[in-house]
């Protein structure tokens, strides 16, 4: 039965269908997961940027290697530590520590 051209056309019509299928799922997944990985980041610079407006009322202008170390820093629940540490440190030395 599996050498017969009905049988062989079937399989055939059966991967192109699947493989279709697969396409479309893949890019589904992956624009949510794009989606997901930019709110992400969204996030991340929107509490960087509150963290250094906030902190330079505060301790004054970073310098750029302050700005260089705080750009590095993706982790939203870290920049957002820092933002609550602003009320208390005394320097960005301070603060970054």
């Amino acid at each position: 039965m599996k050498d017969s051209v009905t049988y062989q056309a079937i399989v055939e019509e059966g991967k192109e269908i699947g493989k279709e299928i697969g396409k479309e799922l893949g890019k589904k997944i992956g624009k949510e997961a794009g989606v997901k990985i930019g709110e992400k980041m969204g996030r991340a610079e929107e509490a960087r940027a509150i963290l250094i407006r906030l902190a330079t009322m505060r301790l004054g202008k970073p310098t750029d290697r302050v700005l260089s170390k705080l750009n590095k820093i993706d982790d939203t629940t870290r920049l957002e530590d820092l933002i609550m540490r602003t009320l208390i440190a005394k320097s960005w030395t301070d603060l970054l520590k």
